[in-house]
Protein backbone atom coordinates (compact mmCIF):
# COMPACT_ATOMS: atom_id res chain seq x y z
CA UNK A 1 0.00 0.00 0.00
CA UNK A 2 2.80 2.41 0.89
CA UNK A 3 4.48 1.70 -2.43
CA UNK A 4 1.25 2.35 -4.38
CA UNK A 5 0.63 5.64 -2.63
CA UNK A 6 4.21 6.83 -3.13
CA UNK A 7 4.23 5.79 -6.79
CA UNK A 8 0.93 7.57 -7.38
CA UNK A 9 2.22 10.69 -5.64
CA UNK A 10 5.42 10.74 -7.66
CA UNK A 11 3.56 10.24 -10.93
CA UNK A 12 0.94 12.87 -10.03
CA UNK A 13 3.60 15.46 -9.27
CA UNK A 14 5.50 14.66 -12.45
CA UNK A 15 2.35 14.82 -14.58
CA UNK A 16 1.37 18.00 -12.77
CA UNK A 17 4.61 19.69 -13.75
CA UNK A 18 4.05 18.80 -17.40
CA UNK A 19 0.47 20.09 -17.22
CA UNK A 20 1.52 23.36 -15.59
CA UNK A 21 4.39 23.93 -18.01
CA UNK A 22 2.35 23.14 -21.11
CA UNK A 23 -0.48 25.28 -19.72
CA UNK A 24 1.88 28.25 -19.37
CA UNK A 25 3.12 27.76 -22.94
CA UNK A 26 -0.46 27.57 -24.21
CA UNK A 27 -1.42 30.67 -22.22
CA UNK A 28 1.41 32.64 -23.79
CA UNK A 29 0.28 31.66 -27.30
CA UNK A 30 -3.32 32.49 -26.39
CA UNK A 31 -2.21 35.89 -25.09
CA UNK A 32 -0.53 36.71 -28.41
CA UNK A 33 -3.64 35.69 -30.37
CA UNK A 34 -5.96 37.71 -28.11
CA UNK A 35 -3.69 40.74 -28.36
CA UNK A 36 -3.74 40.51 -32.16
CA UNK A 37 -7.53 40.24 -32.23
CA UNK A 38 -7.79 43.24 -29.89
CA UNK A 39 -5.97 45.42 -32.41
CA UNK A 40 -2.67 45.81 -30.58
CA UNK A 41 -0.01 47.38 -32.80
CA UNK A 42 2.08 45.11 -35.02
CA UNK A 43 5.35 46.04 -33.32
CA UNK A 44 3.99 45.13 -29.89
CA UNK A 45 2.50 41.90 -31.23
CA UNK A 46 5.86 41.03 -32.80
CA UNK A 47 7.74 41.56 -29.55
CA UNK A 48 5.15 39.64 -27.56
CA UNK A 49 5.20 36.85 -30.13
CA UNK A 50 8.98 36.51 -29.95
CA UNK A 51 8.89 36.31 -26.15
CA UNK A 52 6.09 33.74 -26.25
CA UNK A 53 7.85 31.66 -28.91
CA UNK A 54 11.14 31.60 -26.98
CA UNK A 55 9.37 30.64 -23.74
CA UNK A 56 7.20 27.97 -25.41
CA UNK A 57 10.20 26.49 -27.25
CA UNK A 58 12.20 26.37 -24.01
CA UNK A 59 9.35 24.65 -22.18
CA UNK A 60 8.79 21.97 -24.82
CA UNK A 61 12.51 21.39 -25.34
CA UNK A 62 13.00 21.00 -21.61
CA UNK A 63 9.99 18.72 -21.14
CA UNK A 64 10.52 16.37 -24.00
CA UNK A 65 14.29 16.46 -24.48
CA UNK A 66 16.43 13.85 -22.78
CA UNK A 67 19.78 14.18 -21.11
CA UNK A 68 22.04 11.61 -22.72
CA UNK A 69 24.40 9.69 -20.49
CA UNK A 70 26.82 7.46 -22.36
CA UNK A 71 29.17 6.86 -19.45
CA UNK A 72 27.51 3.65 -18.24
CA UNK A 73 27.44 2.39 -14.64
CA UNK A 74 30.07 3.85 -12.33
CA UNK A 75 32.87 1.91 -10.70
CA UNK A 76 34.38 -1.52 -11.24
CA UNK A 77 32.30 -4.67 -11.54
CA UNK A 78 33.00 -7.28 -8.86
CA UNK A 79 32.09 -10.83 -9.86
CA UNK A 80 31.30 -13.65 -7.47
CA UNK A 81 34.32 -15.52 -8.75
CA UNK A 82 36.52 -12.55 -7.81
CA UNK A 83 35.07 -11.88 -4.35
CA UNK A 84 32.90 -14.80 -3.17
CA UNK A 85 32.85 -13.70 0.51
CA UNK A 86 31.38 -10.30 -0.35
CA UNK A 87 28.72 -11.86 -2.56
CA UNK A 88 27.87 -14.39 0.12
CA UNK A 89 27.45 -11.64 2.73
CA UNK A 90 25.19 -9.59 0.49
CA UNK A 91 23.16 -12.64 -0.54
CA UNK A 92 22.57 -13.56 3.12
CA UNK A 93 21.52 -9.98 3.92
CA UNK A 94 19.15 -9.88 0.94
CA UNK A 95 17.49 -13.09 2.14
CA UNK A 96 17.13 -11.66 5.64
CA UNK A 97 15.64 -8.45 4.27
CA UNK A 98 13.28 -10.42 2.05
CA UNK A 99 14.37 -9.11 -1.32
CA UNK A 100 16.12 -10.21 -4.49
CA UNK A 101 19.89 -9.84 -4.40
CA UNK A 102 21.57 -7.32 -6.73
CA UNK A 103 22.57 -8.47 -10.19
CA UNK A 104 25.79 -6.48 -10.03
CA UNK A 105 28.11 -5.29 -7.28
CA UNK A 106 30.39 -2.39 -8.12
CA UNK A 107 33.20 -0.79 -6.16
CA UNK A 108 33.41 3.01 -6.35
CA UNK A 109 35.93 5.57 -5.02
CA UNK A 110 33.51 7.50 -2.80
CA UNK A 111 32.47 7.48 0.85
CA UNK A 112 29.09 6.15 -0.13
CA UNK A 113 27.01 3.09 -0.77
CA UNK A 114 23.94 3.02 -2.97
CA UNK A 115 21.56 0.81 -4.90
CA UNK A 116 19.79 1.33 -8.19
CA UNK A 117 17.39 -0.59 -10.35
CA UNK A 118 16.66 -0.10 -14.04
CA UNK A 119 12.97 -0.76 -13.45
CA UNK A 120 10.39 0.11 -16.10
CA UNK A 121 6.76 1.14 -16.05
CA UNK A 122 6.96 2.81 -12.64
CA UNK A 123 8.71 -0.16 -11.11
CA UNK A 124 6.14 -2.74 -12.19
CA UNK A 125 8.70 -4.45 -14.44
CA UNK A 126 11.93 -5.33 -12.56
CA UNK A 127 15.25 -4.34 -14.08
CA UNK A 128 18.96 -4.77 -13.44
CA UNK A 129 19.80 -4.20 -9.81
CA UNK A 130 23.17 -2.68 -8.97
CA UNK A 131 24.80 -2.17 -5.60
CA UNK A 132 27.61 0.37 -5.30
CA UNK A 133 30.07 0.06 -2.42
CA UNK A 134 32.61 2.78 -1.68
CA UNK A 135 36.10 1.44 -1.03
CA UNK A 136 36.76 4.23 1.54
CA UNK A 137 33.91 2.72 3.59
CA UNK A 138 35.56 -0.70 3.42
CA UNK A 139 38.81 0.82 4.67
CA UNK A 140 37.33 3.11 7.32
CA UNK A 141 34.62 1.00 8.95
CA UNK A 142 34.48 -2.34 10.74
CA UNK A 143 32.97 -5.37 9.07
CA UNK A 144 29.87 -5.10 11.26
CA UNK A 145 29.49 -1.40 10.43
CA UNK A 146 29.74 -2.08 6.70
CA UNK A 147 27.22 -4.89 7.18
CA UNK A 148 24.84 -2.27 8.59
CA UNK A 149 25.43 -0.05 5.54
CA UNK A 150 24.74 -2.93 3.15
CA UNK A 151 21.60 -3.92 5.07
CA UNK A 152 20.41 -0.32 4.83
CA UNK A 153 20.86 -0.28 1.06
CA UNK A 154 19.16 -3.66 0.60
CA UNK A 155 16.33 -2.29 2.74
CA UNK A 156 15.66 0.16 -0.07
CA UNK A 157 15.06 -2.81 -2.38
CA UNK A 158 12.78 -4.47 0.15
CA UNK A 159 10.71 -1.32 0.49
CA UNK A 160 10.59 -0.98 -3.30
CA UNK A 161 12.21 2.42 -2.89
CA UNK A 162 14.46 1.96 -5.92
CA UNK A 163 11.45 1.30 -8.16
CA UNK A 164 10.47 4.94 -7.67
CA UNK A 165 13.93 6.09 -8.64
CA UNK A 166 13.31 6.47 -12.41
CA UNK A 167 10.10 8.45 -11.80
CA UNK A 168 11.74 10.78 -9.29
CA UNK A 169 14.81 11.19 -11.47
CA UNK A 170 12.72 11.94 -14.56
CA UNK A 171 10.84 14.64 -12.66
CA UNK A 172 14.05 16.30 -11.42
CA UNK A 173 15.60 16.03 -14.87
CA UNK A 174 12.61 17.66 -16.58
CA UNK A 175 12.43 20.51 -14.07
CA UNK A 176 16.16 21.19 -14.33
CA UNK A 177 16.08 21.21 -18.15
CA UNK A 178 13.08 23.55 -18.35
CA UNK A 179 14.58 26.00 -15.86
CA UNK A 180 17.88 25.79 -17.70
CA UNK A 181 16.21 26.66 -21.02
CA UNK A 182 14.11 29.51 -19.62
CA UNK A 183 16.52 30.84 -17.03
CA UNK A 184 15.54 30.60 -13.34
CA UNK A 185 15.25 34.40 -13.08
CA UNK A 186 12.77 34.80 -15.95
CA UNK A 187 9.11 35.29 -15.10
CA UNK A 188 8.10 31.89 -16.48
CA UNK A 189 11.18 30.31 -14.91
CA UNK A 190 10.21 31.68 -11.52
CA UNK A 191 6.66 30.34 -11.83
CA UNK A 192 7.84 26.86 -12.74
CA UNK A 193 10.57 27.12 -10.12
CA UNK A 194 7.89 27.42 -7.45
CA UNK A 195 6.35 24.17 -8.64
CA UNK A 196 9.81 22.63 -8.76
CA UNK A 197 10.40 23.48 -5.12
CA UNK A 198 7.07 21.86 -4.25
CA UNK A 199 8.08 18.74 -6.17
CA UNK A 200 11.43 18.57 -4.39
CA UNK A 201 9.85 19.15 -0.98
CA UNK A 202 7.29 16.38 -1.45
CA UNK A 203 9.56 13.85 -3.17
CA UNK A 204 12.33 14.41 -0.64
CA UNK A 205 9.93 13.97 2.26
CA UNK A 206 9.24 10.53 0.81
CA UNK A 207 13.00 9.95 0.53
CA UNK A 208 13.50 10.87 4.17
CA UNK A 209 10.86 8.37 5.28
CA UNK A 210 12.52 5.73 3.12
CA UNK A 211 15.87 6.38 4.79
CA UNK A 212 14.37 5.85 8.24
CA UNK A 213 12.72 2.62 7.08
CA UNK A 214 16.04 1.38 5.67
CA UNK A 215 17.76 2.28 8.96
CA UNK A 216 15.50 -0.21 10.73
CA UNK A 217 16.85 -3.02 8.53
CA UNK A 218 20.36 -1.77 9.20
CA UNK A 219 19.97 -1.96 12.98
CA UNK A 220 18.06 -5.24 12.96
CA UNK A 221 20.58 -7.13 10.82
CA UNK A 222 23.89 -5.64 11.99
CA UNK A 223 23.09 -4.56 15.51
CA UNK A 224 21.89 -1.30 16.96
CA UNK A 225 25.31 -0.08 18.06
CA UNK A 226 27.06 -0.88 14.78
CA UNK A 227 24.35 0.89 12.77
CA UNK A 228 24.58 4.03 14.92
CA UNK A 229 28.38 3.93 14.91
CA UNK A 230 28.55 3.65 11.11
CA UNK A 231 26.34 6.71 10.70
CA UNK A 232 28.46 8.72 13.14
CA UNK A 233 31.64 7.93 11.17
CA UNK A 234 30.42 8.93 7.72
CA UNK A 235 31.07 12.67 8.03
CA UNK A 236 34.64 12.41 9.36
CA UNK A 237 35.44 9.63 6.89
CA UNK A 238 34.17 11.79 4.04
CA UNK A 239 36.32 14.70 5.27
CA UNK A 240 39.35 12.38 5.47
CA UNK A 241 38.80 11.11 1.93
CA UNK A 242 38.44 14.65 0.54
CA UNK A 243 41.67 15.69 2.25
CA UNK A 244 43.44 12.59 0.98
CA UNK A 245 42.32 13.16 -2.62
CA UNK A 246 43.27 16.85 -2.58
CA UNK A 247 46.59 16.55 -0.72
CA UNK A 248 47.93 13.08 -1.48
CA UNK A 249 46.25 11.38 -4.45
CA UNK A 250 46.90 14.37 -6.72
CA UNK A 251 50.68 14.33 -6.10
CA UNK A 252 52.88 13.89 -9.14
CA UNK A 253 50.35 14.93 -11.77
CA UNK A 254 52.45 17.93 -12.83
CA UNK A 255 55.26 15.51 -13.66
CA UNK A 256 53.05 12.90 -15.33
CA UNK A 257 52.82 10.50 -12.41
CA UNK A 258 50.27 9.26 -9.91
CA UNK A 259 50.28 7.03 -6.81
CA UNK A 260 50.75 3.32 -7.45
CA UNK A 261 48.72 2.29 -4.41
CA UNK A 262 45.99 4.87 -3.84
CA UNK A 263 43.77 2.95 -1.45
CA UNK A 264 46.62 1.46 0.53
CA UNK A 265 47.76 5.04 1.04
CA UNK A 266 44.35 6.08 2.33
CA UNK A 267 44.32 3.13 4.69
CA UNK A 268 47.73 4.15 6.02
CA UNK A 269 46.47 7.70 6.60
CA UNK A 270 43.44 6.39 8.53
CA UNK A 271 45.70 4.36 10.81
CA UNK A 272 47.87 7.36 11.70
CA UNK A 273 47.24 8.30 15.38
CA UNK A 274 46.98 12.05 14.66
CA UNK A 275 44.52 11.41 11.84
CA UNK A 276 42.38 9.20 14.07
CA UNK A 277 42.36 11.93 16.70
CA UNK A 278 41.22 14.52 14.16
CA UNK A 279 38.47 12.24 12.83
CA UNK A 280 37.17 11.66 16.36
CA UNK A 281 37.12 15.43 16.88
CA UNK A 282 35.12 15.96 13.70
CA UNK A 283 32.69 13.23 14.75
CA UNK A 284 32.15 14.66 18.22
CA UNK A 285 32.37 18.40 17.65
CA UNK A 286 31.33 19.18 14.08
CA UNK A 287 28.05 21.14 14.11
CA UNK A 288 25.22 19.61 12.12
CA UNK A 289 23.85 21.89 9.39
CA UNK A 290 20.24 23.03 9.81
CA UNK A 291 17.70 20.69 8.27
CA UNK A 292 15.48 21.67 5.35
CA UNK A 293 12.33 20.36 3.68
CA UNK A 294 14.48 19.93 0.57
CA UNK A 295 16.89 17.48 2.25
CA UNK A 296 16.78 13.98 0.79
CA UNK A 297 18.02 12.46 4.07
CA UNK A 298 16.94 13.13 7.67
CA UNK A 299 19.53 14.78 9.95
CA UNK A 300 22.14 12.25 11.01
CA UNK A 301 21.48 13.03 14.67
CA UNK A 302 17.82 12.13 14.19
CA UNK A 303 18.71 8.85 12.51
CA UNK A 304 21.20 7.92 15.24
CA UNK A 305 18.73 8.89 17.96
CA UNK A 306 16.01 6.71 16.44
CA UNK A 307 18.36 3.74 16.07
CA UNK A 308 19.67 4.18 19.62
CA UNK A 309 16.12 4.16 20.99
CA UNK A 310 15.56 0.64 19.65
CA UNK A 311 15.71 -2.26 22.09
CA UNK A 312 19.21 -3.45 22.98
CA UNK A 313 19.89 -6.46 20.77
CA UNK A 314 23.08 -7.49 22.55
CA UNK A 315 25.08 -7.58 19.30
CA UNK A 316 28.70 -6.61 19.92
CA UNK A 317 30.98 -5.31 17.18
CA UNK A 318 34.33 -7.06 17.60
CA UNK A 319 36.06 -4.51 15.37
CA UNK A 320 37.01 -6.91 12.58
CA UNK A 321 38.13 -4.73 9.62
CA UNK A 322 35.64 -4.54 6.78
CA UNK A 323 38.33 -5.40 4.26
CA UNK A 324 37.89 -9.00 5.49
CA UNK A 325 34.77 -9.02 3.32
CA UNK A 326 37.10 -9.16 0.32
CA UNK A 327 38.92 -12.38 -0.51
CA UNK A 328 41.52 -10.43 -2.46
CA UNK A 329 41.53 -6.78 -1.35
CA UNK A 330 44.68 -5.89 -3.28
CA UNK A 331 43.20 -7.11 -6.58
CA UNK A 332 39.95 -5.20 -5.97
CA UNK A 333 41.77 -1.99 -5.07
CA UNK A 334 44.13 -2.26 -8.03
CA UNK A 335 41.24 -2.79 -10.45
CA UNK A 336 39.44 0.33 -9.20
CA UNK A 337 42.65 2.34 -9.16
CA UNK A 338 43.31 1.36 -12.78
CA UNK A 339 39.77 2.36 -13.71
CA UNK A 340 40.14 5.77 -12.03
CA UNK A 341 43.30 6.65 -13.95
CA UNK A 342 42.37 5.07 -17.31
CA UNK A 343 43.07 7.56 -20.06
CA UNK A 344 45.02 9.92 -17.80
CA UNK A 345 48.41 8.97 -19.21
CA UNK A 346 49.88 9.14 -15.69
CA UNK A 347 52.56 6.64 -14.73
CA UNK A 348 52.22 4.89 -11.33
CA UNK A 349 54.95 5.68 -8.81
CA UNK A 350 55.77 4.75 -5.23
CA UNK A 351 54.34 7.02 -2.53
CA UNK A 352 57.75 7.95 -1.13
CA UNK A 353 59.05 8.88 -4.57
CA UNK A 354 55.97 11.01 -5.30
CA UNK A 355 56.10 12.87 -2.01
CA UNK A 356 59.85 13.44 -2.03
CA UNK A 357 59.85 14.71 -5.62
CA UNK A 358 56.75 16.90 -5.15
CA UNK A 359 57.97 18.62 -1.97
CA UNK A 360 61.53 18.96 -3.22
CA UNK A 361 60.23 20.57 -6.40
CA UNK A 362 58.07 22.95 -4.37
CA UNK A 363 60.94 24.27 -2.25
CA UNK A 364 63.17 24.54 -5.33
CA UNK A 365 60.56 26.73 -6.99
CA UNK A 366 60.25 28.83 -3.83
CA UNK A 367 64.01 29.45 -3.84
CA UNK A 368 63.88 30.48 -7.50
CA UNK A 369 60.96 32.83 -6.89
CA UNK A 370 62.64 34.39 -3.87
CA UNK A 371 65.90 34.90 -5.75
CA UNK A 372 64.19 36.34 -8.84
CA UNK A 373 62.12 38.74 -6.76
CA UNK A 374 65.19 39.99 -4.91
CA UNK A 375 67.00 40.65 -8.19
CA UNK A 376 64.02 42.50 -9.55
CA UNK A 377 64.28 45.09 -6.79
CA UNK A 378 68.06 45.27 -7.05
CA UNK A 379 68.86 43.26 -3.91
CA UNK A 380 71.21 40.29 -3.54
CA UNK A 381 69.33 37.02 -4.30
CA UNK A 382 69.94 35.51 -0.86
CA UNK A 383 68.01 34.33 2.17
CA UNK A 384 69.39 37.29 4.11
CA UNK A 385 67.58 39.71 1.78
CA UNK A 386 64.27 38.04 2.65
CA UNK A 387 65.17 38.06 6.35
CA UNK A 388 65.88 41.78 6.25
CA UNK A 389 62.59 42.50 4.50
CA UNK A 390 60.69 40.49 7.09
CA UNK A 391 62.55 42.37 9.81
CA UNK A 392 61.00 45.63 8.64
CA UNK A 393 57.37 46.18 9.76
CA UNK A 394 54.66 46.85 7.22
CA UNK A 395 54.50 45.97 3.55
CA UNK A 396 57.21 43.84 2.01
CA UNK A 397 56.41 45.11 -1.50
CA UNK A 398 56.06 41.53 -2.66
CA UNK A 399 52.48 41.42 -3.92
CA UNK A 400 50.24 43.95 -5.56
CA UNK A 401 46.62 44.45 -4.46
CA UNK A 402 47.17 42.32 -1.34
CA UNK A 403 47.05 43.06 2.35
CA UNK A 404 50.25 43.56 4.32
CA UNK A 405 49.50 40.36 6.24
CA UNK A 406 49.17 38.38 3.00
CA UNK A 407 52.44 39.79 1.69
CA UNK A 408 54.34 38.93 4.86
CA UNK A 409 52.87 35.42 5.07
CA UNK A 410 53.85 34.66 1.48
CA UNK A 411 57.36 35.97 2.05
CA UNK A 412 57.70 33.88 5.24
CA UNK A 413 56.58 30.78 3.35
CA UNK A 414 59.06 31.45 0.55
CA UNK A 415 61.87 32.06 3.06
CA UNK A 416 61.22 28.80 4.93
CA UNK A 417 60.86 26.78 1.71
CA UNK A 418 64.06 28.25 0.33
CA UNK A 419 65.89 27.42 3.56
CA UNK A 420 64.63 23.83 3.28
CA UNK A 421 65.88 23.76 -0.31
CA UNK A 422 69.29 24.97 0.86
CA UNK A 423 69.52 22.10 3.35
CA UNK A 424 68.48 19.56 0.74
CA UNK A 425 70.99 20.90 -1.82
CA UNK A 426 73.76 20.65 0.77
CA UNK A 427 72.76 17.08 1.61
CA UNK A 428 71.77 17.87 5.18
CA UNK A 429 68.07 16.92 4.97
CA UNK A 430 65.38 15.29 2.87
CA UNK A 431 61.60 14.98 2.85
CA UNK A 432 59.93 11.92 4.38
CA UNK A 433 56.33 10.84 3.81
CA UNK A 434 53.89 11.30 6.70
CA UNK A 435 50.20 10.49 6.96
CA UNK A 436 49.23 13.01 9.63
CA UNK A 437 47.91 15.62 7.21
CA UNK A 438 51.19 17.39 6.57
CA UNK A 439 52.11 15.12 3.62
CA UNK A 440 55.82 15.15 4.49
CA UNK A 441 58.35 16.24 7.10
CA UNK A 442 61.78 17.69 6.49
CA UNK A 443 64.15 15.38 8.31
CA UNK A 444 67.86 15.28 9.09
CA UNK A 445 69.74 12.07 8.39
CA UNK A 446 69.32 11.00 12.01
CA UNK A 447 65.53 11.08 11.55
CA UNK A 448 64.95 14.24 13.59
CA UNK A 449 62.38 16.67 12.24
CA UNK A 450 63.66 20.01 10.95
CA UNK A 451 61.15 22.86 10.91
CA UNK A 452 62.12 26.16 9.23
CA UNK A 453 58.49 27.23 8.85
CA UNK A 454 57.60 27.92 12.50
CA UNK A 455 60.47 30.42 13.10
CA UNK A 456 59.88 32.04 9.70
CA UNK A 457 56.23 32.69 10.48
CA UNK A 458 57.11 34.20 13.85
CA UNK A 459 58.42 37.21 11.96
CA UNK A 460 55.05 37.80 10.30
CA UNK A 461 53.33 39.06 13.43
CA UNK A 462 56.27 39.92 15.68
CA UNK A 463 58.44 41.76 13.15
CA UNK A 464 61.41 39.87 14.66
CA UNK A 465 63.57 37.44 12.74
CA UNK A 466 65.72 36.40 15.70
CA UNK A 467 64.13 32.94 15.95
CA UNK A 468 64.69 32.21 12.26
CA UNK A 469 68.27 33.45 12.28
CA UNK A 470 69.00 31.31 15.35
CA UNK A 471 67.45 28.30 13.63
CA UNK A 472 69.53 28.91 10.49
CA UNK A 473 72.72 29.15 12.51
CA UNK A 474 71.95 25.98 14.47
CA UNK A 475 71.35 23.99 11.29
CA UNK A 476 74.21 25.38 9.23
CA UNK A 477 72.07 27.27 6.73
CA UNK A 478 74.11 29.98 4.98
CA UNK A 479 71.89 33.06 4.73
CA UNK A 480 74.29 34.65 2.22
CA UNK A 481 74.27 31.72 -0.21
CA UNK A 482 73.06 32.92 -3.61
CA UNK A 483 69.68 31.56 -4.64
CA UNK A 484 68.70 30.49 -8.16
CA UNK A 485 66.76 33.24 -9.93
CA UNK A 486 65.14 31.90 -13.07
CA UNK A 487 61.40 32.20 -12.49
CA UNK A 488 58.94 34.99 -13.21
CA UNK A 489 57.66 36.41 -9.94
CA UNK A 490 54.42 37.61 -11.47
CA UNK A 491 53.55 34.02 -12.37
CA UNK A 492 54.71 32.22 -9.23
CA UNK A 493 53.87 34.51 -6.31
CA UNK A 494 50.27 34.57 -5.13
CA UNK A 495 48.49 35.17 -1.82
CA UNK A 496 48.62 32.15 0.51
Amino acid sequence: MKYTVRAALAVALLVGFYVVAIGIAAALVFLVVEAAMAGVSGVAIGKLGIIAAIAAFGIFKGLFGRTKDKSGPAGVLVTERDQPALWSEIRDLATAVGTREPDEIRLVPQVNAAVSEDAKFLGLVPGTRRMYIGVPLVLGLSRQEVRSVLAHELGHYSGKHTALGPVTYRGKEAIARVLGELGPESIVGRLLGLYGRLYYAVSHSVSRRQELEADEFSARLAGRDAAASALSKLLPLDAAWDHFVDSYASLGQDTGRRPAAVFQGFESMLHDPETREQLAKIRDEHPEPPSSVYDSHPPTSQRISKISSMADDGVVDDGTPARSLLDDPAAAFTALETDIFTGSGLEPADWNVLVTDALTSRVEQAAEVLGAQAQRVGAPPTLRTAVERLRRPGSTGLLEASTVEEEREVLARLLADAAANSLIREGGASFALTWNGGIAELQAHDGKTIDPWAPAFEAVSGASTDAFESWASAHGVDLDLELPATRNVAEDVSPA
